[in-house]
């Protein structure tokens, strides 16, 4: 992560590039036509992402209850595809107060965790400071382990090259910067 960090901290930085990301950058080193490019790939990369998080969802929620339809998977891709694309084509102060709720949405479950284990922070204290061990019994590794090893690496890696999008609205490079490390940490 943090090689990736550095890359779009340094890209961020080196000049005011007025919230373009990847594609203004692409377009000061290769031209118009190979930005168009990155940005038609852009496109394609978010819809295909947009779609994964409803197909995960269900996915899971089909381990736990086997009676959901097959057919609700691909429903609620299509479904999150057609509403990310109708909050997008709404007026900028409609979509932001949407994107506002959804966000309060989507951190609720980890407020509600939050909350929730606070009644086993002294132990999880005592396990991290060495007190006590963090395991009762021995770990065996299995190829799902590994399964959700890798994939969480891989969602680590995901989403730094966002932060040139965001680099013209900071106070300062030094603010950047800081923001950067304390996400890595």
């Amino acid at each position: 992560v943090l090689p990736q960090i550095f890359m779009t901290a340094e890209l961020s930085l080196m000049v005011p590039l007025n919230n373009g990301g990847v594609v203004s950058w692409v377009e000061r080193a290769f031209g118009r036509a190979a930005s168009a490019t990155v940005a038609l790939n852009m496109v394609v990369y978010q819809i295909v992402d947009l779609a994964t998080y409803p197909s995960l969802v269900v996915g899971y929620t089909l381990d736990v209850e086997q009676s959901i339809s097959p057919w609700v998977v691909t429903a609620s891709s299509y479904m999150v595809i057609a509403l990310g694309l109708a909050a997008n084509l709404l007026n900028i102060r409609v979509a932001t107060e949407l994107y506002t709720w959804m966000l309060g949405l989507i951190l609720l479950p980890f407020a509600v965790g939050l909350i929730l284990s606070v009644k086993s922070w002294p132990v999880a204290w005592a396990a991290a400071i060495g007190r006590a061990p963090s395991t009762l019994e021995p770990v065996h590794a299995s190829i799902a382990d590994l399964n959700l090893y890798l994939s969480t690496m891989l969602w680590l890696n995901t989403g730094w090259d966002s932060i040139g999008n965001l680099a013209a609205e900071v106070s300062s490079p030094r603010a950047l910067l800081r923001g950067l490390g304390a996400a890595a940490a």
